[in-house]
């Protein structure tokens, strides 16, 4: 090959036609490279685009990952409790009306007879509250028949670290509920005003541990709401902060794809006219 070269010709290395070789693999490289972005909608499509960005990203993967599943054992929590708390409030709302048949029962004007009904309405809803209690479950975890003890308690992981404070015990809040979780009011009769007077106390302390019960249950049902509040919150920074990494800005990789393409464009071109230089040596062989 003929090349024009530091103001002279020479034959075998055609000098311009290289240089522009390699700005032109250049401009197709950047190309393929931006056009991989624009495709993907990721700045790093491997390790190699951004070693340290990668790295940082796999970890920020990881933690939302990790940080959603504690965010679905929060609001998984919540239902559980959800479903204990509408069971206690049937059982609150059998022990008000036993109340009431109570404070019937040991009235004077009240005959034998009526008390004998009174009684019958009342251990049948003693046998109601049992069967609520040992019935009530979540996805076939028992929630108020007493199962659920300090030696079989229900701890919620509602954070990514296996630490004390990422952890939720809420088994205070899932006590028996049942007749002898209740002071053994299974035991009680109305049918007397005896009866029905020593029933009363025990009546009245049941339904006061009922009542704190449900308020055990909305306590920790607020906790775990506002640690799925927090956690979302976190999931959204994250987030962002993993988009800075890995996903790719649109306009500036338009601009410089199409800039290469140009560059790509413009260097096809002179390359022609590169290879054309060899055609002076005709030229010069006809002068001879």
């Amino acid at each position: 090959m003929l090349s024009a070269y530091n103001n002279g010709f020479v034959i075998n290395t055609n000098m311009a036609s290289l240089i522009v070789q390699n700005n032109l693999a250049k401009a197709t490289n950047d190309m393929t490279f931006y056009m991989e972005r624009l495709a993907t909608g990721l700045r790093i499509n491997r390790a190699s685009d951004d070693p340290s960005g990668m790295a940082l990203s796999s970890a920020m993967q990881a933690q939302i990952s990790s940080t959603k599943v504690a965010q679905n054992n929060s609001q998984t929590g919540v239902s559980l409790l959800q479903t204990a708390e509408g069971d206690l409030k049937t059982i609150q709302k059998n022990l008000s009306t036993m109340k009431d048949l109570i404070t019937q029962s040991k009235t004077g004007t009240t005959s034998a007879a009526e008390r004998s009904a009174l009684n019958a309405t009342y251990q049948q809803l003693l046998s109601e509250i049992d069967r609520v209690a040992t019935s009530s479950n979540y996805s076939g975890i028992k929630l108020l028949d007493g199962s659920n003890s300090a030696a079989n308690s229900i701890v919620l992981q509602i954070d990514i670290k296996n630490t004390a404070d990422n952890k939720l015990d809420i088994s205070s809040a899932l006590a028996a509920a049942t007749n002898a979780g209740l002071g053994g009011i299974g035991s009680t009769a109305i049918d007397t005003v005896a009866g029905a007077t020593a029933a009363e106390a025990m009546m009245e302390a049941a339904y006061n541990q009922v009542t704190t019960q449900i308020s055990k249950v909305g306590g920790f049902v607020s906790r775990l709401s506002a640690n799925v509040t927090r956690l979302k919150t976190r999931n959204e920074n994250m987030q962002s902060a993993s988009s800075l990494l890995t996903d790719a800005d649109t306009a500036a990789d338009t601009a410089a794809y199409t800039k290469a393409q140009i560059l790509q464009q413009t260097a096809t071109s002179l390359l022609q006219q590169a290879n054309q230089t060899s055609a002076l040596i005709l030229t010069l062989i006809g002068a001879l």
